[in-house]
């Protein structure tokens, strides 16, 4: 594994991207074990950080503190593998006191470990953009008492292919998101 402390020290650098690069015709994945360590090097100084999916699966991560972090986006892929249980798990250890916006696009599946991340976030989340799978409206059953408000929310997005208010998710959403403000925006794909 690559050492942290081998990156150059780059005192501009608050964005960075990690996505899958392209060989050929096919989009092939930058190795998780050399992200890691690139994350390590400069955890401190970003502000912004995008990250393909593929780059939280593996083995189950460490507590990892981004102190000035504010916004997230992770992108998922239908076909990405492990399930998104291990993705999501490995998302909540990322630790971000600053976090104020929190994008999950792509294909994203809601299970339960899902609404988790937004509760590790809970304290300083302002806007949630997330774009779900299409036929995935129905969540996986979420355990009403594991969610937590979030207070500071005032701008949540959706993207969904249909729209069935009889679900689950509406029910889950007025629990944990009470205090939006600005503006709720629900988009049809």
């Amino acid at each position: 594994m690559i050492q942290p402390n081998l990156f150059p020290r780059l005192e501009n650098l608050t964005e960075l991207i990690v996505d899958r690069r392209e060989e050929g015709e096919n989009l092939v994945p930058v190795p998780a074990a050399s992200v890691r360590p690139l994350l390590l090097a400069y955890q401190d100084q970003l502000t912004e950080l995008f990250l393909d999916c593929f780059v939280l699966r593996g083995d189950p991560w460490e507590s990892t503190l981004f102190p000035n972090l504010n916004k997230l986006s992770v992108y998922f892929m239908y076909n990405y593998q492990p399930p998104p249980a291990q993705i999501y798990n490995n998302l909540k250890e990322l630790d971000c006191p600053q976090l104020k916006t929190l994008k999950l696009d792509g294909e994203v599946v809601l299970t339960s470990e899902a609404f988790l991340v937004f509760n590790t976030f809970r304290d300083s989340l302002v806007e949630l953009y997330v774009d779900i799978r299409a036929g995935s409206e129905n969540i996986y059953p979420v355990d009403l008492l594991a969610l937590q408000q979030l207070p500071k929310l005032v701008r949540l997005t959706l993207m969904v292919q249909d729209v069935d208010t009889s679900n689950g998710l509406w029910l889950i959403f007025r629990i944990q998101f009470p205090n939006l403000q600005s503006r709720f925006e629900f988009h049809k794909k």
